[in-house]
């Protein structure tokens, strides 16, 4: 292997015991805040509330950022994936400057008026993107989205191409950019469009997936995530941004065993309640911006509370998904998201 590889700093090696150990550990701090009583118990929640939302809210409301970049570019695309015939000479200009190693486009949700799921779906689409643009601009880092995403070609090789041994290899690919020292830029406009997934069981295997590769990827490479190779500014992102999308869904089961073994109330509420609020808000913000390509649904009203209680269908995924990673062997096994053709 080649010296400066980034696939070097990535420890695959026992993820059944690293998924237990990130379970129990989470589950322990959901629980550890009763040891304190039903009121004291209450000020841990409170401050990483204070803390971890304060920081989401920050990065939701910086602007976007200029993307501009040059070099030989390789398009990724999925199956359903649809975009304007001028897409890639409007992106010509921004291409021409060398600035990131890679780029994801906005996914645009395709006849998102079809249900109330796929509305949501559209929303939480433009939701992640808008999050992604504040979290670059406040020095944090960007993610692939598989879907619409541009790649350096250069870069891709010199990360080692793309890694077979994750079911997620877009989010494994942005960790080794990162720590390659290359970062990736995120365009709303013009958007990459997709279908939506129109039924719940083919949505939750997709989002099982997903909630895998995310998490493997954070036991893969964690000692480089937290060392020197990032600036403090990145390894605060992906700290706030680990504990908000994969520790707090299994720290809040934590807090409730507790509470019925204690016989207390919830003590980790203040931050279930503020993270959802921030999630409304967030989901708001994003709807109300142009959208060149589909038009999104309006981000209001019953529409908006609708959204926002999908969400948290990953509160039942991340824990579930958790648990398989702890206790069952790891086995590889991609499927197709099953679509039909709106």
């Amino acid at each position: 292997m080649a010296e400066g590889d980034s696939t070097q700093l990535c420890w695959p090696e026992g993820r059944r015991r690293k998924a237990l150990i990130f379970v129990l550990a989470c589950l322990g701090v959901g629980a550890a805040p009763h040891w304190l009583g039903p009121l004291r118990g209450l000020l841990p929640a409170l401050g990483a509330a204070l803390l971890l939302c304060g920081y989401g809210l920050r990065t939701m409301f910086s602007s976007s950022v200029d993307m501009q970049l040059k070099g030989d570019w390789l398009m990724v695309l999925d199956a359903d994936a649809s975009f304007a015939p001028d897409l890639l000479m409007r992106l010509l200009p921004q291409l021409q400057l060398r600035q990131w190693g890679a780029l994801q486009l906005r996914k645009a949700v395709d006849k998102a008026e079809t249900s109330w799921l796929t509305r949501s779906q559209a929303l939480e689409m433009a939701f992640d993107a808008v999050m992604q643009e504040g979290r670059i601009c406040s020095g944090g880092i960007g993610e692939l989205r598989g879907n619409g995403q541009l790649l350096r070609r250069e870069v891709l090789l010199a990360c080692g191409g793309f890694n077979e041994d994750t079911v997620t290899d877009d989010l494994d690919l942005s960790f080794r950019l990162l720590l390659a020292g290359e970062a990736i830029g995120v365009i709303w406009n013009p958007p990459v469009q997709e279908e939506p997934v129109t039924r719940w069981g083919a949505l939750l295997r997709q989002r099982q997936r997903w909630a895998e590769g995310g998490l493997q990827r954070y036991l893969d490479y964690w000692p480089a995530l937290i060392s020197n190779k990032l600036s403090i500014k990145q390894r605060l992102d992906l700290l706030v941004f680990f504990l908000l999308q994969y520790a707090l869904p299994v720290a809040i089961y934590g807090d409730l065993f507790a509470a019925l073994a204690w016989r207390q109330l919830p003590l980790l509420w203040p931050l279930s309640i503020s993270t959802v609020g921030f999630s409304a808000l967030a989901i708001k913000r994003a709807g109300s911006r142009f959208s060149d390509g589909p038009v999104l649904p309006p981000s209001s009203g019953l529409t908006l509370l609708i959204a926002n209680t999908y969400l948290m269908h990953w509160f039942l995924v991340i824990p579930w998904v958790s648990l398989k990673m702890a206790f069952k062997p790891k086995r590889l096994v991609w499927a197709k998201t099953a679509h039909v053709g709106l």
